[in-house]
């Protein structure tokens, strides 16, 4: 008897060593696939979470942090994550509309202090919704957003911003704010829609939006390090964002901040952003903490066809998230800082999903893009496919 329990005891370590051994060897080919990635692009750094089942199954990070201080990138180091930081204000909207502080279908003057209708739709309300889904008929203005971008934090607030910009009387508003077809017709992505939603959070709540959101969102998922501002930021933790040159250098770009922050300014690393996904993914709730209920996460990951929009990409939008062709269960968005691409990835099918940052590129060369792309869907493959390990 004696015998058999030694004999079964070593049959389980040997299969221990051999399971732990094979999750070695396929986070290698991982990182493998990671470095020649980072060479091929010439990026400056590339950092990855990878999660499946409530927990990161891989974690890496590559190339530098800071090329001038030939610091290490690692997974700590935060980053701006561009556009990925609406999916944390549409989330925001979806917790006031659980509460029934904002009414999803509803005309959005019901919390503005002005009224906002299109010139040449004014018997058209346009609705929450319509926002969320970059269906209300917003004009993108990237001119004006790029003379209101700026060396470290902006000095203007998001509600002088939003009156501004929308208010008839505001010093930015014009007819063109609005694109020719009517609200709730067509999908033309504007980073408008969140600036004012941020805004909206603010008049329900009577709190800043990005106190809300530390309150609410990222200290519940565990994000502290997670800050929409620079003077909230511990230097030393970012990662330098940077641009190449048509000679192949690497130019740092300047920390920079706008007014409409909650459209695109948080910034992050790949471990807490991951926590974001896992949220999502256990439908709604992060380690006994409730963030969103099931309904809301279901509502969230839910198809809208949206004229405009489907193609062979995407077939719609989720509600802040895009829901990819040919698939069910697939959500992403993605997030252009300067000279970086960030994307997050859940596939609801597989419990699993990835954090994907890669600083110094060129995303408009075809080539690149084309690179990444091959990324993302060998990232996907490996975790839903995959069974990963620990790193």
């Amino acid at each position: 008897m004696r015998r058999k329990i030694i004999l079964t005891s070593i049959v389980m370590i040997l299969i221990s060593i051999t399971l732990s051994t094979s999750a070695q060897s396929e986070d290698n080919i991982v990182s493998q696939r990671l470095e020649k990635f980072l060479k091929d692009v010439g990026a400056a750094s590339v950092n990855v979470a990878l999660v499946k089942n409530g927990q990161i199954i891989y974690k890496g990070a590559f190339g530098k942090a800071n090329l001038e201080k030939d610091i290490d990138a690692s997974t700590k180091h935060q980053y701006m994550i561009g556009s990925v930081s609406k999916l944390f204000t549409g989330a925001a909207v979806m917790q006031l509309v659980e509460q029934e502080k904002i009414d999803f279908e509803e005309d959005i003057n019901k919390y503005l202090p002005f009224t906002i209708r299109h010139p040449n739709f004014p018997e058209i309300p346009i609705t929450i919704k319509m926002l969320m889904t970059h269906m209300s008929g917003f004009a993108d203005r990237q001119e004006l957003q790029n003379e209101l971008y700026g060396d470290g934090d902006s000095k203007m607030s998001l509600k002088d911003v939003s009156e501004r910009f929308f208010d008839r009387k505001g010093e930015f508003y014009m007819d063109s704010n609005f694109e020719e077809y009517q609200p709730g017709e067509k999908w033309d992505y504007s980073n408008w829609n969140y600036v004012l939603l941020g805004y909206i959070i603010e008049r329900v709540t009577g709190m800043q939006y990005y106190e809300y959101s530390y309150k609410n969102i990222l200290e519940p998922l565990e994000m502290q390090s997670s800050k929409w501002f620079l003077k909230e930021c511990n230097l030393d933790d970012l990662a330098i964002h940077y641009q190449p040159t048509e000679s192949g250098d690497q130019n740092p770009v300047d920390y920079y901040g706008w007014p409409g922050y909650p459209d695109g300014q948080l910034r992050v690393n790949v471990e807490e952003l991951s926590n974001f996904l896992t949220m999502y993914l256990n439908d709604g709730e992060f380690r006994g903490k409730r963030i969103l209920t099931k309904v809301s996460i279901s509502r969230i990951l839910t198809t809208n066809e949206c004229d405009g929009l489907t193609g062979r990409v995407f077939k719609g939008m989720g509600l802040t998230w895009f829901v990819h062709a040919g698939f069910n269960s697939v959500f992403s968005h993605g997030g252009s800082p300067t000279g970086t691409r960030i994307d997050v990835l859940i596939d609801k099918e597989s419990n699993s999903g990835f954090v994907f940052y890669v600083t110094g590129i060129d995303e408009m060369k075809k080539d690149t893009w084309d690179k990444i792309k091959d990324l993302k869907l060998y990232l996907h493959e490996y975790t839903a496919g995959g069974t990963g390990g620990t790193n």
